[in-house]
């Protein structure tokens, strides 16, 4: 993935926003399961790729079987979870991984640090966005590209986010999506 801005799309007008972008992968989310194939159609009949945030899928259990059935019958390009058995299965399948993980203190740091460890993911979203001051300390355990997610919505936090270490940023304001 060379992309900075990883649009979150979570209806139908954000997709449109997307779709007339020149940016290749989103990441989709908070859409039923029901709706998702034809997201993810309409997504690839426009030369795009989409990651999924299996979590946040209304009727899909978030985890290895899930995961599974995403990347098998949808040919998701990957997958984001807070669920190492879900990341591990994107790694079986060769799909792209992003764990996901929330700093709200030092416990919650330590103890996905040693999750990530185990389950090596492609990248890791940090949450908030704005958790780049641990970026080092991350990087200090374990070497894998950080994404920043959750709140980002305007061109300085993105740019803030970039400049501090961070390899990209999820957000779902359209306006900061043209950011390079």
């Amino acid at each position: 993935m060379n992309q900075k801005i990883l649009p979150a799309i979570s209806n139908y007008k954000m997709l449109e926003k997307f779709i007339k972008t020149d940016l290749e992968y989103c990441v989709v989310m908070n859409f039923p399961l029901i709706q998702l194939y034809r997201i993810c159609k309409m997504i690839y009949e426009n030369d795009k790729k989409c990651i999924v945030h299996i979590d946040l899928i209304k009727g899909l259990a978030s985890n290895e079987y899930g995961a599974e059935f995403l990347i098998d019958n949808y040919k998701v390009s990957g997958v984001i979870s807070i669920h190492p058995s879900v990341i591990k299965m994107a790694h079986k399948k060769k799909c792209i991984s992003i764990q996901r993980i929330f700093i709200i203190d030092s416990l919650s740091l330590n103890r996905s640090i040693s999750i990530a460890k185990k389950c090596k993911p492609d990248y890791i979203e940090l949450l908030p966005g704005y958790s780049y001051e641990v970026e080092k300390a991350i990087h200090k355990e374990i070497n894998v590209p950080l994404i920043g997610g959750g709140l980002i919505s305007t061109v300085e936090m993105v740019d803030r986010c970039l400049e501090n270490g961070l390899a990209a940023v999820t957000s779902s304001e359209p306006s900061v999506w043209s950011v390079r």
